[in-house]
C-alpha cells in the first residue's frame, strides 16, 4: 500500500470519498487523482494568497512519478530535479486535479518524466519537464 502525506490524504477522513483518489498505472505512465487538500483552502498555515500554490500539493506531481518507479522496479526513487517548472494557474477550487507522468528516458538507476498536472482532466496548472528521479541506495 502506497501512503501519501498528511497533506493529500484528506480522503480518509470522515466527509470525504476515497474513491476521489486514484492511481492508475500504465506501460510507461501514471495518473493520479487527489481532491485539493482543504487545508489548502481554509488554514492560516497555507495562506495561498502568499504562497500561490502549496508546495506540498506541487509535490503531489513528483510523487506521482515516483509512485510509478515503484510499481515498476519495487525500487523508491526520489526526485533530484526538473529542467522545467511552470505554474500556468494556481490551483484554489475544492475539484479533482489530475497529475499525469510520463517516462521520457530510463537508465539503471534514473527515470526521467514530463508530469502536468490539470483540474478535473481540462486545464493545465503545472507542467514539469523532464523531471529526473534516482534509485536510492537501498
Amino acid at each position: 500500500c502506497i501512503r501519501l502525506g498528511p497533506l493529500l490524504t484528506e480522503s480518509s477522513r470522515p466527509g470525504h470519498d476515497p474513491a476521489a483518489n486514484q492511481v492508475v498505472v500504465g506501460e510507461n505512465g501514471i495518473l493520479t487523482r487527489i481532491r485539493l487538500p482543504k487545508a489548502q483552502l481554509a488554514n492560516d498555515r497555507y495562506p495561498l494568497a502568499r504562497l500561490h500554490v502549496n508546495p506540498a500539493f506541487l509535490d503531489s506531481m513528483h510523487q506521482a512519478a515516483a509512485i510509478f518507479c515503484l510499481f515498476k522496479t519495487k525500487l523508491i526513487h526520489l526526485p533530484v530535479g526538473a529542467e522545467q517548472f511552470t505554474v500556468f494557474a494556481t490551483p484554489h477550487q475544492d475539484a479533482n486535479y489530475d497529475v499525469i507522468a510520463i517516462v521520457k528516458e530510463r537508465s539503471s538507476d534514473r527515470m526521467w518524466f514530463d508530469v502536468a498536472m490539470l483540474h478535473e482532466g481540462r486545464q493545465v496548472f503545472c507542467l514539469a519537464h523532464r523531471v529526473e528521479l534516482r534509485r536510492t541506495g537501498q
